[in-house]
């Protein structure tokens, strides 16, 4: 093979090729096929130019990357790719490499690949080959043996070249060998032999087997008779029982801590200590050295044979004859467990006491001077294979797959792929092992995000496992736990020796649920997909250009097209599915699927296109949003037959149209989305069938379709007062005649598209919910009207398609990949009972006893307090009220204290009769009772964020203009006092606007002046007397402009944290700073170049300094002002710091702290010297408009919610942890002064509060405040450092 790779650029002299080139073996990841295809796909990047971030990790996709890449090759260039992969029978048993399925059925011209295999049947290489590529029969080529007359050649030609002589009877006893077996390798293996042999050889021992196993054998026995039998043997044994060759240390200790190799030793040497002497090693490795070759794994040098057959026959001499191989990978075993190093003593023979053997250590990771880790990849490679040969399955879940510490190892130095393929080793030989299926399915669900980032391995394992281990509690004492290697995994994320943000409560998606499968492929976002009539195949579209046809059993990609654009926004399937049809923006085109051609592009019109097939496929039908025309074409000709004018008089926004196609018949069925009424037209005739008519008119039709029985419409209907739901209406696809309906439930959201089955027999949706984040597939069963949610996962999936129930496909806006969903084991079962919950809007700590938090749900549901302090307490609302309140009406919290404001009603004292609050009930949480109801009030209706309860039992709002702050009394009802902007000598204006304006006082227009140089140079004195003029007065108007902004009502406000001070924003170029104890307006800050607003702004504690973010519309620049609130001027700014979207400072504003759009987070230290100081994301990271930043005690650390919770290091500038949910969080805080995080869900109303949990976590002995809910008392070992203090230094 390393001559052809030498040769074969001669071959091809006027194209230069490209080498890809892979001898199997030779390393530890080019034995498994997963690797082995990820590692050519980043060459043939590195060659082709591509982005490597695209490449999957998983085994099928990677396939199918292979596959693109080829394709990829022919269409970038000309440029020949050669493959040359040798050996490729030493591949592993990993997914089926050896059975060939990766390799592509057909090749581009351009490229070109060589494989070797041996021909044994076992190896499955040449079989699987001839299967797939027997009808080439040129293109195998068996290499042939040597010839019997070659044999004194080459053995007089490798003897001269040794310097080496035989005698007459070696001579003739070589060439008699070489003549009987011809084969390369056995004439190399013997010339190896025979060159050992002395001239003074007895006759009797000169002698050669007749195959390479007998030979083999021969230098085996030689090797047993000169270093003794049980010292070959074991370490033949051990070199065997590898699983990626075995380094010289390793040999060393091993063989120290084997009883019968050193039983052997000190029979013949007297030893000052049990250790194997390394010179009666290195004598034996001498001798082995041609059998054996150096390769790398886990930068390391390891020994393996350098021949399978070496190695098959040293597994049938010692594994299975004389040592069985439990023996050696036992011992192997407790090598990588350091069971005897540290000093451990080893017990032999009678010395029960047992004796030190110096073993090295095999610890997990070491760390240099800077604490950085070092993972040890040998033991994480070699530990779980000699575990699970040793059939020590408990030792391999609690010491590999059930271990904390050796998964986090396991991601950081491998890859989740290969703790999974760890995994389902140990299950093909226990499939019904439940922790080893737990786990599998919950990495499963985790892989995104620990492929992304494997320090959330803690938060992932106890969002998805906490609430299965607390439920798994043994019936009676003596009985095991159904998971009884989770219980210890869950316990030792809380001691793990990274910083990590562990959840309080299971908040992800349990792995208890129905899993999916992943089709990868694509380099782009998917766009669109269909299934074919048959359901056994896929077709997509995606932003990478292409169109892939997918075999869905396999998950191969089977047929790729270039070319069919970036913005494609459906697909269907035509003529027996032998074409595809895509929409793109205003063309319409047609794809032959066998040669991939495209056969017809339709472009003569501007509306985006709505495609659907009917009568057997053979006719096209597309609807023109905009136009509201209906066209029709005949497939098989590739001919318009009709052109449809639709209802006139109707103007709807994009994408408002429905259109139903028919896999049974002629008849198609529209509809105007929301409208109560659908059309159904013959597509063959082009003619009106018949009108289907919703009966209630408050119907709104979302979706259609069609089966050979129903015409099938969805319908949204007001449900209840805040809710909707879906119903299907069915009607007889004979004469439309109304039959019945099957009614929905309030999950049924965004239902754009109803996809029917193969059968004919059910309807599913998919459903996704922009506020949790989630989606799942509704499904309605046409005949029992049974109505069911499937498949729930992260994300909001827009894209899917099924036709049987094997194969259902989602995939979300952005996806590269398609999850394959099984719904067929669950259609039919009862849909479980699903309990409406409505999620946390507010969390609010209080002020008085740090160790609770008041919650407020959605709707106004209900009030719930937390006691985050008392870990008894855990996942449980100390104290839950419903009913305080109706949707309209506003509650607000301030400790114990729910102050209601309802019965809005309209004002009898106003002149324009507006609605205003009249009751205000205030409610007790600790003595759960109402204190007080006070009746007669005005109370203008504002959001809940705009009232404030402050001390004292007041309640600040605005007035109905909103440009006063009013301050009710909670005793009385009545207002107590009002708080006016007063603009009087704050700030002086800058001009006098009935005096001669200084033209030196009048901003330089720079860029945005409307003369030329040359213009200013040729300019008369009049002209520039009119110019100056005339930039006067326009500089009086718009000063005069900012000064009627002084009008303008109140748009925002924002409160210092002692309540004494109040900055509010006014849509203008000015801040008022309001003091709440003395009720006036103090000052005005102004900026008349910049809007000046509080979206993205912070006050310090006492209200002395405001930062925010601001444009200069006269510089053009972005800016993060400091101002101060006592004097009124700008204290520092920063410029150039555009795309702020979250800001924090310190109580005396000594650090400020402001994430941006990019993705980095900065810190400013105002007051210093120092520059700003920048920290950059991670991945994910993405600060938006609701993001926040706190700053945690002593302001070295932030806690940053930005869609991911995550804890940042303000001293290292570096980010500690992050915690990524599945679903989105809805309101996110931090209690017991900063020690801990807490935020909530949208579908659930338990607060969850995250610990950063690591070996430094400093515990804090005292908990702020008492138990006021007559929570259940409990000791100390209660209230520990576990549930409360995990975020300081």
């Amino acid at each position: 093979m390393a001559k052809a790779i030498k040769e074969s650029a001669k071959w091809l002299k006027e194209n230069t090729p490209a080498f890809i080139v892979r001898f199997v073996g030779a390393t530890s990841s080019s034995m498994n096929i997963r690797m082995l295809l990820r590692g050519i796909c980043l060459q043939l990047c590195d060659i082709l130019d591509s982005n490597t971030c695209d490449i999957p990790t998983d085994y099928k996709g990677l396939v199918n990357d292979f596959e693109h890449r080829l394709q990829q090759a022919c269409t970038t260039g000309n440029k020949n790719i050669i493959f040359f992969l040798d050996a490729i029978n030493d591949l592993s048993d990993d997914h089926d490499g050896r059975k060939m399925a990766w390799l592509p059925k057909t090749l581009p011209p351009n490229v070109h690949i060589v494989l070797s295999t041996l021909p044994e049947e076992r190896y499955d290489c040449l079989k699987a080959l001839k299967e797939s590529f027997g009808k080439y029969e040129d293109c195998f080529l068996e290499v042939k043996e040597f010839q019997p007359l070659d044999a004194p050649i080459m053995l007089y030609h490798w003897m001269n070249k040794a310097n080496r002589t035989l005698t007459d009877q070696q001579y003739e006893t070589v060439v008699a060998a070489f003549e009987n077996c011809c084969l390369p390798l056995f004439w190399k293996i013997c010339y190896m032999e025979v060159s050992k042999w002395p001239s003074y050889l007895p006759e009797n021992q000169v002698k050669l087997g007749d195959t390479i196993k007998k030979v083999v054998t021969l230098q085996f026995g030689r090797l047993e008779k000169n270093h003794g039998e049980p010292l070959v043997r074991r370490l033949m044994g051990y070199i065997t029982a590898s699983r990626f060759g075995i380094t010289q240390i390793e040999m060393e200790d091993i063989l120290s801590i084997d009883e019968i190799v050193m039983d052997d030793v000190v029979s013949y040497y007297k030893l000052n200590r049990r250790r194997f002497p390394v010179v009666l090693l290195m004598r034996l490795l001498h001798d082995l050295e041609p059998l054996l070759y150096h390769t790398t794994c886990g930068y390391s040098q390891t020994l393996k044979w350098r021949n399978t057959q070496f190695s098959d026959v040293a597994d049938d001499r010692y594994l299975k004859q004389k040592d069985k191989a439990p023996s050696y990978h036992k011992v192997m075993a407790e090598y990588f467990m350091s069971k005897w190093a540290n000093g451990t003593p080893k017990p032999h023979g009678s010395y029960e006491k047992g004796e030190d053997r110096f073993i090295v250590a095999q610890n997990l990771y070491s760390e240099d001077t800077n604490e950085k880790k070092y993972y040890n990849k040998r033991k994480l490679l070699e530990l779980p294979h000699h575990l699970l040969r040793s059939q020590q399955n408990d030792a391999l879940k609690s010491e590999c797959l059930c271990n904390f510490e050796w998964l986090t190892a396991a991601l950081y130095e491998t890859s989740i792929e290969d703790i999974m393929e760890d995994i389902n080793r140990a299950l093909a030989v226990e499939p019904g092992d439940n922790d080893l299926k737990m786990m599998a399915d919950t990495l499963h669900l985790s892989r995104e995000v620990l492929t992304r980032d494997p320090q959330q391995l803690g938060s992932q394992l106890v969002g998805r496992l906490q609430q299965i281990i607390d439920d798994d509690k043994p019936p009676a004492p003596q009985d095991p736990h159904v998971y009884p290697f989770i219980h210890p995994l869950l316990t030792q994320v809380h001691k793990t020796s990274k910083a990590t943000l562990i959840p309080s409560m299971a908040c992800l998606t349990s792995p208890s649920g129905m899993l999916f499968d992943i089709l990868s492929g694509h380099s782009e976002p998917i766009t669109a997909t269909t299934v074919t009539t048959d359901g056994l195949r896929a077709v997509t579209s995606s932003q990478d250009n292409t169109l892939k046809v997918w075999n869905l059993r396999t998950g191969r990609v089977t047929k790729s097209i270039e070319g069919v654009g970036k913005n494609v926004t459906s697909i269907c399937l035509g003529l027996g599915n032998k074409v595809a049809i895509t929409s793109e923006r205003n063309s319409i085109r047609v794809w032959s699927l066998r040669s991939g051609d495209c056969l017809q592009a339709i472009t003569d019109f501007d509306d985006d296109a709505i495609i659907k097939t009917a009568g057997q496929g053979d006719l096209l039908v597309a609807l023109l949003d905009g136009s509201n025309d209906m066209r029709i074409w005949n497939l098989n000709k590739l001919k318009q037959i009709h052109k449809i004018r639709l209802q006139e008089g109707r103007v709807h926004k994009d994408r408002s149209l429905v259109l139903a196609g028919n896999p049974h018949a002629d008849f198609v069925m529209y509809a105007f989305r929301s409208s109560n009424t659908a059309d159904v037209i013959n597509a063959r005739k082009g003619k009106h069938v018949c009108d289907i008519k919703i009966k209630d008119k408050s119907a709104s039709i979302q979706a259609l379709a069609i089966t050979g029985e129903y015409y099938v419409v969805a319908c949204k209907y007001q449900y209840m007062k805040l809710q909707e739901i879906i119903q299907l209406e069915l009607f007889d696809v004979r004469n439309g005649a109304y039959i019945r309906g099957i009614r929905g439930c309030i999950r049924d959201t965004n239902v754009r598209q109803l996809i029917i089955n193969q059968l004919g027999s059910h309807a599913l949706s998919i459903c996704c919910s922009e506020g949790t984040n989630t989606s799942n597939v509704a499904v309605w069963n046409l005949e029992t009207e049974d109505h069911k949610h499937l498949a729930n996962h992260t994300g909001q999936s827009s894209i899917g398609a099924c036709s049987d129930f094997r194969y259902c496909l989602t995939a979300s806006k952005g996806d590269h990949e398609l999850r394959i969903w099984n719904l067929g084991p669950t259609i039919n079962k009862p849909s479980p009972k699903v309990k409406a919950s409505e999620g946390i809007e507010e969390i609010i700590p209080m002020m008085d006893n740090q160790r609770y938090l008041v919650t407020k749900s959605s709707n106004n549901g209900p009030v719930t307090v937390w006691n985050v302090a008392k870990s008894k307490c855990k996942g449980k609302a100390v104290r839950i009220e419903r009913g305080l309140a109706d949707n309209q009406d506003v509650i607000l919290v301030r400790n114990t204290q729910v102050v209601i404001l309802t019965d809005k009603s309209l004002s009898t004292v106003t002149e324009d009769m507006q609605q205003v609050y009249t009751t205000v009930l205030v409610y007790d949480l600790k003595t759960k009772k109402y204190e007080k109801k006070l009746t007669g009030v005005f109370i203008v209706p504002l959001s809940a964020h705009e009232y404030h309860l402050l001390s004292g039992k007041r309640l600040l709002g605005l007035s109905d203009n909103r440009n006063t702050f009013i301050v009710w009394s909670l005793e009385t009802g009545q207002v107590i006092y009002y708080i006016r902007p007063d603009f009087r000598n704050k700030i002086p204006l800058e001009h006098s606007f009935g005096q001669s304006v200084d033209m030196r006082n009048i901003r330089k227009r720079g860029t945005t002046a409307k003369m030329t140089p040359w213009e200013r140079r040729a300019e008369t004195e009049s002209a520039r007397n009119k110019r100056r003029e005339r930039e006067k007065q326009e500089e009086i108007q718009r000063l005069l402009a900012i000064n009627r902004e002084k009008s303008n009502s109140i748009d925002q406000c924002i409160m210092s944290g002692n309540e004494k001070v109040m900055v509010a924003s006014f849509y203008a170029h000015h801040l008022c700073v309001f003091d709440i104890e003395t009720q006036k307006h103090i000052l005005t800050l102004e900026n008349k170049n910049s809007m000046l607003f509080l979206y993205t702004a912070a006050i310090t504690h006492d209200g002395t300094y405001i930062v925010l973010a601001n444009y200069d519309d006269n510089t053009k620049i972005s800016y993060v002002t400091l101002w101060d609130c006592k004097t009124g001027h700008v204290r520092k700014r920063i410029k150039n710091e555009k795309g702020v979207c979250a800001l924090a400072c310190t109580k005396n504003a000594d650090k400020i702290v402001f994430g941006k759009d990019s993705n980095e987070m900065r810190i400013w230290q105002p007051f210093s010297v120092s520059s700003v100081r920048k920290i950059k994301g991670y991945a994910s990271l993405k600060f938006g408009v609701n993001s926040k930043i706190f700053l945690l005690e002593k302001c070295n650390r932030a806690a940053v919610f930005a869609k991911d919770i995550s804890v940042w290091d303000l001293k290292e500038c570096v980010v500690l942890s992050v915690f990524s949910p599945d679903k989105a969080i809805t309101c996110c805080n931090i209690a017991m002064d900063g020690r801990l995080i807490v935020f909530g869900l949208r579908d659930s109303h338990d607060v969850i509060t995250l610990k950063l949990t690591s070996e430094q976590t400093i515990v804090s002995s005292e908990l702020e405040g008492v138990d006021l809910f007559g929570e259940v008392s409990s000791s100390d070992d209660d209230d520990d450092a576990d549930d409360e203090d995990e975020l300081s230094d």
